[in-house]
């Protein structure tokens, strides 16, 4: 009777698999001890390399994910609000990270040391996941006697840790979407490593349910992470398969059921109208699917060079990256097809001989192909090398402990390496502390696109200095005449009491409504400046003129409204106009609108107090600006303003008490400058008729 051959790959040839080089030595015990040193040495390295970010702001993309997303205010941890988080606008197919961005605020609000903190312990598990993989294909049939060394997942995990990319990762916030999808893609993969490796069935099973459960939080993280089961499948065929073309035939029906599940996936995140993402985002790009696909050989290449020469003069957050228009326009795109290509093709060639360089090569290209192919995304954005740039690690990292001989001269370089790594990672980091640099940088690297301007305008008029903000959002106008945020941003700078330029400002506003007529704030914006027009008017005695541009503001504080109804800042500042027309009544109705969307709206809070006062209802107010100040403990305005009705009461001893609270917080604009200045005064005047001392 015939012996039947073990099957390929099983569980019972995996037993037998013998360890990566190194055995008892120092350098297997270094490969047994790898993960200890991660739960210690790694996080260490890591937050010691970001601590000047833990700081840094919300910026760009933040604000409309984070910051500005009434959905991620999670006030009482339930499954509702967590549920509303997670598919809630502009990403809502995001689901872990959204959640996550909730949990954040539930736990410290707008504190964004918790944000940076979870956002670098991401990166962290990121690079330990890549670590176990990796230890786990050096145990693969295809890999366990080829001489690899064991140090080799050290050395990959330790250069993507330091690598100076990742800071548009773990210092830019929102790109918790990219790390997280990418941590538990290859946490996923490395399951489905130790699943097939596994001698027990149970064993084998419970890693196999792992790697599910992992590439569906991927996939739930970011959408690229839909490559996996194409990339899963070649892994098989190289390292349990042994290339065979016995076992591809028989693997191909697996093949294909990835291909369709990928497919799938696509027409599931396009509400299965896929050729709709293809045609209509196009129409609002300056470029067309064409040229999308030309420039992309180019941006592959320079994200090769990112990698390899990581300098941070060299890094941006906002690419001004110039268009291919046709195959030998710029001849670069030719060139970088050719070199794309060579690299494919030697790829395939070298896969029996070089089985892990091979994969590593499709593993970063494979990684790639969803951002940077036909979809109608930006150009250019270094978060995108982040999942790719893992194997791209391993393989650079095998070609020198390989390469280089003796072992000490290739840890030595290694070891430089990583060095120059921790070093431009710092540097970089720098620049993500404070927006105004964030944005002078990116200003600095693309000074020929608008958006980098308008976002430094923004930057510059949030730190009271509109008259700097002026100059450099008209720039950013020059170069793109067509973008709304430029002439909005323009028109706060020319609000701002210090510049005081408000008809210009009512005009860059209607011209923000024009481009984009769903911009509710610029017009609250026409609207406030009409009321504080008619207040002045009524100063100065013309009830007439007063009357008429109360009038005339009335319909653009309706439209607002009606723009953007779940937008609690969009009912705040129709509100404010609503009071300063003299109906506090009808004022306190649109506060309480803003509360019902955000219930820990501290703004509303403070304005209904106000407003209260006006009513003549003071313990009202008092109720409302004090949880203003319980939410807002730092806002001296409402601090002073809490601390004036109070004395105004007949309490000066707590209207003491606040006015300290005021005159003792970190100002961070213009009118709360002004209350902390004036709470000293009034702390001046009472606190020797109370006899409790003068000023802290």
């Amino acid at each position: 009777m015939a012996r039947k051959k073990p099957r390929e790959g099983g569980a019972k040839a995996a037993a037998k698999v013998p360890a990566a080089p190194g055995g008892a030595g120092f350098a297997g015990r270094v490969r047994e001890s790898g993960g200890a040193v991660f739960l210690v040495l790694f996080p260490i390295l890591a937050f010691a390399l970001y601590a000047k970010t833990m700081t840094g702001p919300f910026v760009f993309d933040d604000v409309s994910n984070i910051s500005g997303n009434v959905k991620m205010r999670l006030y009482s941890l339930s499954w509702e609000g967590l549920k509303a988080a997670a598919v809630s606008d502009p990403s809502p197919a995001r689901i872990l990270p959204n959640m996550s961005f909730a949990v954040n605020f539930f736990l410290g609000g707008y504190h964004v040391e918790g944000y940076h903190a979870v956002n670098v312990l991401v990166h962290v598990l990121a690079a330990l996941g890549l670590f176990l993989f990796a230890r786990a294909t050096l145990r693969t049939p295809a890999l366990a006697k080829r001489g690899h060394s064991a140090w080799l997942p050290l050395a990959a995990s330790l250069l993507f840790l330091v690598q100076p990319l990742a800071t548009n990762v773990a210092a830019y916030i929102v790109q918790r979407m990219a790390s997280m999808a990418a941590m538990f893609y290859v946490f996923s993969f490395w399951c489905y490593v130790e699943g097939r490796l596994s001698a027990s069935r149970g064993r084998a099973a419970a890693f196999f349910a792992g790697c599910l459960v992992f590439f569906a939080c991927s996939l739930a993280s970011k959408q690229n992470a839909a490559t996996l089961p194409v990339l899963a499948a070649l892994y098989e065929w190289f390292f349990f398969r042994d290339l065979s073309r016995r076992s591809f035939l028989r693997f191909l029906p697996v093949l294909i059921g990835a291909v369709l599940l990928v497919g799938l996936a696509w027409l599931y995140f396009t509400n299965f109208d896929p050729a709709r993402l293809l045609t209509v985002p196009y129409e609002f790009r300056d470029f067309t699917l064409s040229q999308r696909l030309l420039t992309q050989f180019r941006v592959v290449v320079l994200y090769v060079t990112l990698l390899l020469f990581p300098l941070p003069g060299r890094m941006n957050l906002d690419w001004d990256f110039p268009k291919s228009v046709g195959l030998f326009s710029p001849p670069s795109t030719f060139l970088s097809m050719l070199l794309i290509v060579a690299a494919l093709a030697w790829a395939v060639w070298a896969a029996r001989k070089q089985r892990l360089l091979s994969f590593c090569v499709f593993w970063f290209f494979g990684n790639l192909v969803i951002e940077s192919s036909f979809l109608p995304l930006e150009m250019v954005f270094e978060h995108r090398t982040y999942l790719p740039s893992m194997l791209f690690f391993v393989l650079a990292a095998d070609l020198v402990l390989r390469g280089l001989t003796p072992q000490g001269l290739a840890f030595g370089v290694l070891a430089a390496v990583a060095v120059f790594f921790s070093a431009a990672t710092v540097v970089r980091n720098r620049v993500w502390t404070d927006s105004e640099l964030l944005w002078r940088d990116a200003v600095a690297k693309s000074p020929e696109k608008a958006r980098p301007y308008y976002n430094l305008c923004e930057a510059l008029t949030s730190r009271g200095r509109p008259g700097e903000a002026i100059p450099v959002c008209e720039r950013g106008i020059a170069l793109g005449p067509h973008e709304p945020y430029g002439y909005f941003n323009l028109a706060l700078a020319l609000e701002d009491p210090r510049v005081g330029r408000v008809d210009e400002a009512f005009a860059n506003y209607k011209k923000t409504v024009e481009l984009s007529p769903e911009n509710a704030a610029a017009i609250n914006g026409m609207a406030q400046i009409l009321v504080r027009k008619g207040r002045q008017a009524l100063k100065a005695g013309d009830k007439k003129a007063a009357l008429a541009l109360f009038e005339e503001a009335l319909p653009y504080i309706q439209n607002a409204v009606n723009r953007a109804p779940q937008n609690p800042t969009v009912w705040l500042n129709a509100g404010r106009s609503l009071y300063m027309m003299g109906n506090a009544r009808e004022a306190v109705a649109y506060f309480k609108r803003a509360l019902a969307i955000d219930p820990g709206y501290a703004k509303a809070h403070n304005n209904i107090g106000i407003a209260y006062l006006d009513l003549k209802m003071p313990r009202e107010a008092v109720a409302h600006l004090e949880r203003s100040l319980a939410l807002s403990p730092d806002d001296s305005v409402t601090a002073y303003n809490l601390a004036l009705m109070l004395e105004r009461m007949g309490d000066a001893g707590a209207a003491l008490r606040y006015y300290r609270q005021a005159a003792g917080s970190t100002p961070r604009a213009r009118e709360q400058m002004e209350a902390s200045d004036a709470a000293r005064k009034a702390i001046e005047r009472l606190a020797p008729a109370s006899g409790q001392g003068g000023p802290p």
